[in-house]
């Protein structure tokens, strides 16, 4: 039986671009769950680089005006999964006080955190997926799935920085040291010497890496720079742009 591998691909792809290379290699039934604004969602509808057996848009779950939230709901779920709601209402930069631009009341985040909790509840127990491709998590929404899927003790693989260049680490929490990672594997590079193992380092350095990597528009000229920015924004911020959450305000 194949392994049922869900995937979170928001506007940075590197999730998308994984799993492309991923199904060349490995045979497993994929699907996907979009976080992209209904701009870019044009550009994926009809995408044939990957081929997902289902795939779902967030932000189609977050179109409705908000309502009284489902007190209820959320209580059952934060005892069903031992998940404290209230740490990623605190975690999450659009929720908090230093957000200048909107300023959510109460009922508005319980009742996105209960869109989110149903919505997440619903893809997992229809497609019971094996494992979960994520990045770090960086909102309250990316880390609320990867929490559930610990809870259902869905494998969560997520690709995290090193202090090496051109590479990166698989596992399931930022903070600790995965359990899957086999610390008495042999050195398969047998550093004779001081002089080889900083040839190495030299060779992997991060910050060379970095250095390589220019900015968007760096060597354009100011109007060059203004320009696209105001096209973007004439045709982004249209009303359907605007129902989304993150950009009430």
């Amino acid at each position: 039986m194949k392994d049922k591998i869900l995937v979170w691909s928001d506007a940075e792809l590197k999730q998308f671009a994984i799993v492309k290379y991923l199904q060349e290699k490995y045979d497993a039934d994929y699907f996907a769950i979009y976080d992209l604004n209904h701009h870019l969602k044009k550009s994926f509808e009809n995408q044939k680089h990957v081929n997902f057996k289902k795939i779902w848009y967030y932000w189609d779950y977050h179109m409705a005006p908000l309502t009284k939230p489902d007190l209820q709901y959320l209580i059952n779920f934060e005892k069903k999964y031992d998940i404290d709601l209230g740490v990623l209402v605190y975690g999450e930069r659009l929720f908090y006080k230093y957000n200048i631009f909107y300023k959510f009341k109460g009922h508005e985040i319980l009742n996105i955190l209960e869109r989110d909790c149903k919505f997440f509840e619903e893809v997992l127990d229809e497609i019971k997926p094996d494992f979960l491709i994520i990045k770090v998590t960086d909102f309250h929404r990316s880390h609320l799935l990867a929490e559930i899927c610990k809870a259902k003790e869905i494998k969560v693989l997520t690709t995290m920085p090193t202090r090496f260049g051109y590479m990166a680490t698989i596992g399931s929490d930022l903070q600790k040291k995965d359990d899957t990672w086999n610390t008495h594997i042999e050195n398969e590079n047998n550093f004779s010497s001081f002089l080889e193992l900083r040839k190495y380092l030299e060779k992997y350095n991060r910050h060379k890496q970095l250095s390589l990597i220019k900015s968007g528009g760096l060597d354009y000229s100011i109007w060059k720079k203004i320009a696209p920015s105001i096209k973007w924004m004439l045709k982004t911020f249209d009303r359907e742009y605007r129902l989304g959450y993150d950009h009430f305000g």
